[in-house]
């Protein structure tokens, strides 16, 4: 549910319009946004976003059962290596 919030939020950020874009380049005569360079990358930087997504999701979950084993093992006298 929370990966496709964030999908969800990317999604609208990436969607809202941008007002008074910064130059992301100028080539000759023509000049290119960031809204126009994001606009045409949308799709990978939502790839982008979800592997973020992915990777703190999965750390987390590894630092929670880091601390969880650590703690039991504290309340059972014993290491963490006994453990597991």
């Amino acid at each position: 549910m929370l990966k496709r919030t964030l999908v969800a939020a990317a999604v609208a950020a990436l969607s809202t319009p941008v007002f008074a874009s910064p130059p992301a380049a100028v080539v000759g005569s023509r000049t290119i946004s960031m809204a126009d360079l994001e606009k045409s990358v949308k799709a990978k930087l939502i790839e982008i976003d979800n592997s973020r997504y992915e990777a703190l999701s999965e750390g987390l979950d590894t630092l929670i059962n880091e601390e969880l084993i650590a703690q039991e093992a504290k309340a059972r006298g014993v290491t963490p290596a006994d453990l597991r």
